[in-house]
């Protein structure tokens, strides 16, 4: 999925970037990312990151946009869809929503099904593909498989290396996902700025962050969840991940498919389009 690929931020607050929403745009891109998954719609109706100037100068400058609902809840997202989407209509060329259900919904299967139902009906309504972004490793209470037969991608919030699943985070997390509805899906990769558990959050530093790296397995993207400041000790951080790159395979097999005759439209296809 073309919407999914390349590095991506979920971005919580545009002044964290610039105070000037121009400027925070420019800064966004001039660290590489290739989309921004801003949270337009708060839990249970909060209303942020409305600055439409960032839209558009991200737009010039060639970053797309995948809007996000972060943690609806089964009581109040009835008060809060005609916003989120008349929001996403005055947005420049936007291909997908995205939204983000969490503990609320365990237990509420028939919620889930009207919920999931109506806010993939308004993005098919619109040409938007719909992005699910939720746990590592869905709980058995959680109603993962309807919201994934109204979702046509998936982002895994495989966010840092626990005491309990190490490495093995990443493998887990995508097999509990292809288990549970996303099969034929795509999907890719969460990362985050700071660090569980060791002993309590903190910023990871370049080396946490480049092992991490090193460990996830072969992603056509990556979205981080970023620390609210965008500077001091996460600046390291950006400079190392402006020169990395996520590859839905290893980067000697990309590289030779592509070295072929047709070998780019032969890549794309197999490897995701």
């Amino acid at each position: 999925m073309r919407e999914l690929r390349g590095k991506s931020v979920f971005l919580r607050q545009i002044a964290h970037l610039d105070t000037n929403p121009v400027e925070a745009a420019r800064k966004f891109a001039g660290w590489g990312f290739a989309w921004c998954a801003p949270m337009i719609t708060a839990s249970d109706g909060g209303r942020t990151n409305r600055q439409i100037e960032f839209y558009r100068e991200l737009y010039r400058l060639g970053v797309g946009v995948i809007p996000d609902w972060i943690r609806p809840r089964p009581g109040s997202w009835r008060s809060s869809i005609d916003d989120f989407f008349a929001f996403v209509d005055q947005l420049p060329l936007v291909r997908a929503v995205m939204f983000d259900p969490e503990e609320h919904w365990n237990d509420r299967e028939g919620d889930a099904q009207v919920f999931a139902r109506e806010f993939g009906a308004r993005a098919k309504q619109r040409g938007l593909k719909v992005i699910l972004t939720t746990y590592a490793m869905p709980p058995p209470r959680f109603p993962m498989e309807t919201f994934a037969a109204h979702s046509d991608g998936g982002v895994c919030q495989t966010y840092y290396i626990t005491s309990v699943y190490r490495e093995e985070i990443f493998e887990r997390s995508l097999a509990r996902w292809r288990s549970r509805g996303f099969a034929d899906k795509p999907l890719v990769l969460g990362a985050a700025f700071w660090q569980k558990y060791i002993p309590s959050p903190r910023t990871k530093t370049p080396e946490e962050l480049a092992l991490f790296l090193a460990a996830m397995p072969p992603t056509p993207g990556l979205v981080l969840w970023p620390n609210q400041s965008w500077g001091g000790a996460v600046v390291p951080l950006l400079q190392m991940l402006s020169a990395w790159e996520p590859t839905a395979v290893p980067k000697g097999a990309a590289a030779l498919l592509r070295g072929l005759p047709f070998g780019e439209m032969i890549a794309d296809g197999i490897f995701g389009g």
